[in-house]
C-alpha cells in the first residue's frame, strides 16, 4: 500500500499516523473487532467437535467463562440425546463442505435449557482445507415462545370466529324463515312491509357471516388439489347468480381458451371468481343501456389467466389501492360486506398466484387473476397447511 510524501516534522507525524491507520484497519483486525462486538455468538469446533473459539457473546449466552468452555467437547453443553444427535449429524457433513441452518437446544450453566438458531459452514484453513466448522448461534427462546404463543392467539380467534358463525346461523335461519311465513299469512300491506325489512336485514347479516366464515376457511383450511372442467364451472357460477339484483340487465359474454382442465383447488378458485363476478354486478352502471361482464380465461406459457371485465361504474384513482382490505367499500350506495375482494385477494395468495385492477371511473374495471404452472400438477401440495377452525373445535371436543 503506498505511503503519501509528507516532508519535514509533518512528514514523522503522518507517517507514524498512516502506519498506524494501516495496521488498524487492515481485514484482519476488522474481522477480528467485528466478531469480538456482534450480537450473536460465534464457536468455532474442530472435526473432533472440540471448541477452540468463542466470541464474548457467546460465553454470555451460555454464561460459561473462556475457561469453562475452550477445548471442551461441544456436544456435552446439549441438553439431550434428540439434540445430541442432531448435532453429531451436522457436524459429519460439515466434513463434506456443506452449511446448514438448524435449531438447537443448548444448557447454560446451571442447567437451563434455551432454544437457538444455528447457521454453520465448514472452516478452512491456510491451505483451503476444511479442518472444522464455524457456527453463528442466535437466542431465540423468546422469539419461539411469542411464536407459539400468537399462534396460540390465532387458534382461540379462528375457533371464536367459527363458533360464532354457527351459534349465530340457527337463529338468523329461524329469523328468516318467521319472516317468510309471516308474509305468506298477513295480509295487511304495512306489516308485510316492516316484515320484508327484518327479512332484508336479516340476509345483510347473514351474508356477512358467511364472508367472514369464507376468510377463515380460505386463511386455513387445507390446500386439495383437483380437476376442475373450467367451461362447466363458469356456466354454474352464471346459474348461481341469477339471484342478484342487476343480474337480468347484464350481458354475459364468455371466451375460454384452455386444451384441458385445471388441476387446482376447486373450491378456492371458484370463490375468487364468484366474488370478481359478484363484484361486477353488483357495481353495474345503471345509466348505461348496454351494461356487460366478460369473463375470460387462456393460457399463456406456463401460466392460466382469469380475467373478469365490465363496463361499470368503475372505481376512482384514489381508492384502487384500498379495494383489497377488509371491510373497505369504495362507494356506500351499493349494499355489501366490504370483504369481496379481500377475499378474492386471499384466495389468490393461498394458490400462490396473483390478482391486479385496472380501473377507470365512469368507464369500468378489469381483474386479473393470474395462476403459475406449479398449480397445474397436483404436486405442489402446501405441507405445512394449518388446521381449519372446524378440526381444532372437533379434537378439542372430542
Amino acid at each position: 500500500m503506498p505511503m503519501p510524501p509528507y516532508k519535514g516534522i509533518k512528514s514523522l507525524f503522518f507517517k507514524y499516523l498512516y502506519k498506524y491507520e494501516t495496521f488498524t484497519f487492515l481485514p484482519k483486525y476488522a474481522w477480528e473487532s467485528i466478531i469480538e462486538h456482534m450480537n450473536d455468538g460465534i464457536v468455532i469446533i474442530d472435526h473432533n467437535s472440540i471448541i477452540q473459539y468463542a466470541n464474548p457473546h457467546m460465553l454470555k449466552l451460555t454464561g460459561y467463562s473462556h475457561e469453562e468452555l475452550l477445548y471442551k467437547n461441544i456436544i456435552s453443553f446439549i441438553s439431550d440425546d434428540e439434540n445430541r444427535t442432531l448435532l453429531r449429524q451436522h457436524i459429519s457433513s460439515r466434513k463434506e463442505g456443506t452449511s446448514a441452518k438448524y435449531v438447537l437446544a443448548l444448557k447454560k450453566k446451571g442447567g437451563h435449557v434455551f432454544t437457538c438458531q444455528i447457521s454453520a459452514t465448514p472452516y478452512f484453513d491456510k491451505k483451503n482445507r476444511i479442518i472444522g466448522s464455524v457456527g453463528i448461534v442466535e437466542d431465540i427462546h423468546e422469539k419461539t415462545h411469542l411464536t407459539k404463543a400468537l399462534a396460540a392467539k390465532i387458534n382461540e380467534l379462528n375457533l371464536f370466529i367459527y363458533r360464532t358463525y354457527h351459534e349465530l346461523k340457527g337463529p338468523l335461519a329461524s329469523i328468516e324463515g318467521l319472516c317468510n311465513l309471516a308474509m305468506t299469512e298477513s295480509k295487511r300491506k304495512d306489516l308485510q312491509n316492516y316484515i320484508q325489512m327484518i327479512h332484508q336485514g336479516t340476509l345483510k347479516l347473514d351474508h356477512a357471516l358467511c364472508d367472514l366464515q369464507r376468510v377463515n376457511l380460505l386463511s386455513y383450511s387445507k390446500i386439495e388439489f383437483n380437476r376442475v372442467n373450467i367451461h362447466h364451472e363458469i356456466e354454474s357460477l352464471k346459474e348461481m347468480m341469477k339471484t342478484l339484483t342487476n343480474f337480468s340487465k347484464i350481458t354475459f359474454l364468455t371466451k375460454i381458451h384452455l386444451k384441458e382442465d385445471l388441476i387446482t383447488d376447486k373450491t378456492v378458485l371458484l370463490t375468487i371468481l364468484k366474488n370478481l363476478v359478484t363484484n361486477a354486478i353488483n357495481y353495474a352502471d345503471p345509466r348505461k343501456n348496454n351494461s356487460f361482464v366478460t369473463i375470460s380465461v387462456s393460457q399463456k406459457g406456463s401460466e392460466v389467466v382469469f380475467v373478469v371485465e365490465d363496463n361499470g361504474i368503475g372505481i376512482s384513482e384514489q381508492h384502487q389501492h384500498k379495494v383489497w382490505d377488509m371491510f373497505f367499500r369504495a362507494n356506500d350506495s351499493v349494499d355489501g360486506t366490504g370483504l369481496g375482494l379481500y377475499i378474492a385477494k386471499r384466495g389468490a395468495e393461498r394458490l400462490k398466484g396473483s390478482i391486479s385492477l385496472t380501473s377507470k371511473l365512469g368507464l369500468g374495471s378489469l381483474f386479473k387473476l393470474v395462476l403459475t404452472s406449479s398449480l397445474l400438477s397436483p404436486i405442489d401440495v402446501e405441507a405445512s397447511c394449518k388446521p381449519s377452525p372446524a378440526e381444532l373445535f372437533n379434537e378439542q371436543n372430542s
